[in-house]
């Protein structure tokens, strides 16, 4: 499972707090750095809009269920998170 997402800041945090990973398809303002950190911290795919098309939607799908990294870095982000938010600091994390 995934979420497919323009990747404005609820939907991405959302994603991140369910643990799932992202494909992004970004259009403006908050999305483009969004999807910029789901790419980097490998738990995403990201799309542009002007090349989306039944293969690159698939290929993206491909991609999330394929690699098993994604699912196990969004795990963790979303691991991370909830740590924070309940002791109020942020975890040594090394990944």
């Amino acid at each position: 499972m995934a979420v497919i997402t323009h990747c404005g800041q609820n939907s991405f945090l959302e994603a991140v707090n369910a643990g799932l990973p992202i494909i992004g398809i970004p259009t403006m303002g908050d999305q483009f750095p969004n999807s910029q950190r789901a790419k980097y911290r490998q738990i995403g795919v990201v799309l542009s809009p002007n090349n989306l098309t039944e293969t690159t939607i698939f290929d993206a799908i491909q991609k999330i269920q394929l690699d098993p990294s994604i699912k196990t870095n969004s795990l963790k982000i979303r691991i991370m998170l909830k740590f924070e938010r309940e002791h109020g600091i942020a975890p040594n994390s090394e990944w």
